[in-house]
């Protein structure tokens, strides 16, 4: 048995059934399943160094569980619950079993997982990962923000993308174990009843959550894309695209390659950028791709399965006040649109800056009232369901703000919440087979403790 971590192993792990409460192993789901953007920044901070090798509390088959991954877990949920680990030192302890088991759990479950190759498509990691990491961004306030906490920790994200890959495939594998086993459970209305009864007292209060859907327009510097429409014609014309690159690119990192990205998957680049480059072919250059950076010009050189290896030519944007006022005018222009009869959701697909949301008419799902970005919660506040914003500007850009939906919180009651507590009832039947498959599968996987 190989007792060697193996490099970049260490990351989150968690008892697999709590964050399984939610139902069906959606996107969104899973996004919920991360932690905040502090916690990842300082946790990735520490994933990022030279990896000690402490002491192993566990193996399950041939992987092993460190005591500082132990660690780690019971800090975060620690934190998580607002508690100090200094003056909680007897919590913590009866804690550090507790996570311990879970992660034991973990492992048990991916076992199984890749025993009965489950398979986990690399589009679901990707918008997963796309959506995070747009989480991400919107929790932190500004692009600037978000770049300086990473600098802050010591980190790129490249190394956070990588981190949240190997996590999420993990997660969706586990998920549909997990879904597996949930087939056939069925709750009847009694039982549904008879769970409220015993828990309606411990229930949480539930908070305020809207449904949105938003267009984001970008403003664009006029002379960036400019100065970019006369290379592409350059590029097209036959001009060596390397050359181009070392000329013109304002990318740090590749410019000085001819602007050589080397091989790529999916998750890696920019959502926009992605979208353009793995549906080029070799050989082919594409129109002028805009992000958040600027202007690019992919050329890509090759693929071999699900990767790409390409080049390109970035212009970095620098905003005037000719260009807010021309994006401004433009998303203005939607509004008025919309409010002449305009199908929001067909405009969003058509117009929208924001990749991640565009193909879905710019629907943003349900999310909680208080974990709404600060620019738009002031507005979502006002807006009736069916009503649209006036253009808000953030660190994006200006956005138009459809609420589809309000719904209000508070005490959960069997009238108003049965679905909820339907599901609820459920989880705790899917409890009781998980911890039963568990226990089975211990008697046959190898599993030894070794936490004192």
């Amino acid at each position: 048995m190989n007792n060697t971590p193996q490099a970049a192993r260490k990351g989150f792990t968690h008892c697999s059934l709590r964050f399984f409460c939610s139902g069906k192993a959606s996107a969104m789901n899973v996004i919920k399943w991360f932690v905040p953007i502090i916690l990842v920044l300082c946790f990735t901070a520490a994933y990022g160094e030279e990896e000690v090798l402490d002491r192993i509390v566990a193996v399950v088959d041939d992987q092993i569980i460190l005591l500082s991954e132990l660690k780690e877990n019971v800090r975060l949920e620690m934190f998580k619950r607002k508690l100090s680990p200094e003056q909680n030192q007897e919590q913590a302890k009866a804690l550090e079993r507790e996570i311990l088991d879970g992660m034991i759990a973990d492992q048990i479950l991916l076992v199984r997982a890749k025993e009965d190759s489950v398979l986990v498509k690399q589009k679901e990691i990707d918008e997963v990962l796309q959506k995070q990491l747009t989480r991400i961004r919107e929790q932190v306030g500004s692009e600037e923000e978000y770049q300086r906490q990473l600098e802050a920790s010591g980190v790129t994200e490249r190394d956070l993308k990588k981190r949240f890959r190997r996590e999420i495939r993990n997660y969706l594998m586990k998920q549909k174990m997990l879904g597996s086993l949930m087939q056939g459970i069925v709750v009847t209305n009694r039982e549904v009843e008879a769970f409220y009864e015993t828990v309606k007292d411990s229930l949480p209060v539930q908070p305020e959550r809207v449904h949105i859907s938003h267009i984001l327009i970008r403003p664009e510097d006029q002379d960036a894309l400019l100065k970019a429409r006369e290379i592409l014609t350059q590029a097209r014309d036959g001009a060596n695209f390397a050359q181009l690159a070392k000329k013109y690119s304002q990318d740090p990192g590749s410019a000085e390659q001819g602007g050589d990205l080397g091989y790529f998957g999916r998750g890696t680049m920019l959502p926009e950028f992605e979208q353009v480059a793995f549906a080029l072919q070799p050989g082919a250059i594409s129109d002028i791709v805009k992000t958040r950076l600027g202007y690019h010009i992919i050329r890509v050189e090759d693929r071999k399965g699900d990767q790409v290896h390409a080049r390109h030519i970035l212009l970095i944007a620098n905003i005037t006040k000719k260009d807010e006022q021309k994006a401004l005018k433009t998303i203005t222009e939607l509004r008025e649109k919309i409010q002449s009869g305009a199908d929001f959701s067909e405009l969003a697909r058509t117009f929208s800056d924001d990749a991640t949301s565009a193909s879905d008419g710019g629907d943003l799902g349900w999310i909680p009232v208080e974990r709404l970005p600060s620019d738009f919660k002031p507005v979502v506040e006002q807006l009736e369901p069916g009503q649209v914003s006036e253009p808000i500007r953030s660190s994006s850009g200006y956005h138009l703000i459809r609420l589809n939906e309000r719904e209000k919180g508070g005490a959960i009651t069997l009238q108003s919440d049965r679905a909820l507590l339907e599901n609820l009832a459920r989880q705790q039947k899917l409890k009781e087979v998980f911890d039963q498959t568990i226990e089975k599968e211990k008697a046959r996987i190898y599993v030894d403790v070794r936490l004192e």
